[in-house]
């Protein structure tokens, strides 16, 4: 087994080519120190990121599961995969895979139910499944953590024409409705203290960024995925143009970083 030095040192060099944006070198540097060292989440993460910007979403999101199954109380990780299960419902969507995408759509909640975007887009296809009362339910969500979502409010000119933010929001508990949502069941435990990790995180370790997930509760990552989402802003009254005119979705400041240098 490679030493705990050429497992950094593997390391290192990825976050350099990295910082290069030379992904393929990276992922074949972590490839090697993954080969050695099978349980450090930060390897995985940092791989995941490289495939992340590679827009290898699907191989992104199985190193940040891998990840979680090695730190179950990452909200930063959890987070990510929320995100990208979110741009691969997109992605369905506009391939006119409904069912599809209702499904990832519905594990970025259930890894980050704190995210308004995820319900009005996941609204979006249950409106084109013909499934309203769900759709209506999923915008009432949306407009309890945004109660200003001109995203939603497009939406609900489609779903629930005619019907007030007041008449949607009163048909629901909604304050229950979110806190109760099933996380991932092995998130079920978790305490989400949201303790910084020294790997693999968003940000630089030596001065993280204030809007770091890791450092913050889940109804403040709300807002910070708030920020991811509502980049452009996206008032129209066109079911379909709603959904085309999203842009790509972007984890903020991805940065690899180094490991501990200890055991």
């Amino acid at each position: 087994m490679a030493s705990r030095q050429l497992i950094l040192t593997y390391n290192d060099f990825a976050i350099e080519c990295f910082s290069q944006q030379h992904y393929d070198e990276a992922v074949t540097l972590l490839n090697k120190a993954i080969k050695s060292e099978k349980k450090e989440k930060g390897l995985y993460v940092n791989r995941g990121d490289c495939f992340y910007h590679m827009r290898n979403l699907l191989f992104a999101l199985a190193d940040y599961k891998q990840a979680l199954e090695l730190d179950q109380n990452d909200w930063s990780i959890a987070s990510r995969i929320a995100v990208v299960c979110c741009e691969i419902g997109v992605h369905h969507f506009h391939e006119q895979n409904m069912i599809k995408a209702k499904d990832y759509l519905s594990e970025a909640i259930n890894y980050n139910p704190y995210v308004s975007s995820f319900y009005v887009y996941r609204a979006t296809v249950l409106q084109a499944l013909k499934n309203i009362p769900d759709a209506e339910h999923d915008l009432a969500r949306a407009l309890y953590l945004e109660p200003t979502s001109e995203n939603c409010f497009s939406v609900m000119a489609r779903v629930c024409p005619g019907k007030t933010k007041e008449d949607i929001l009163k048909n629901y508990n909604i304050p229950a409705a979110v806190c109760d949502l099933d996380m991932a069941s092995h998130l079920n435990t978790c305490t989400m203290t949201n303790t910084p990790s020294s790997l693999g995180c968003l940000g630089p370790s030596k001065n993280p960024n204030p809007h770091h997930p890791s450092t913050h509760s889940p109804h403040q990552e709300r807002d910070f995925h708030m920020e991811l989402f509502y980049c452009k802003k996206a008032a129209t009254e066109e079911f379909k143009r709603i959904m085309d005119e999203l842009r790509p979705l972007h984890l903020p400041a991805l940065k690899l970083l180094p490991l501990e240098r200890t055991l």
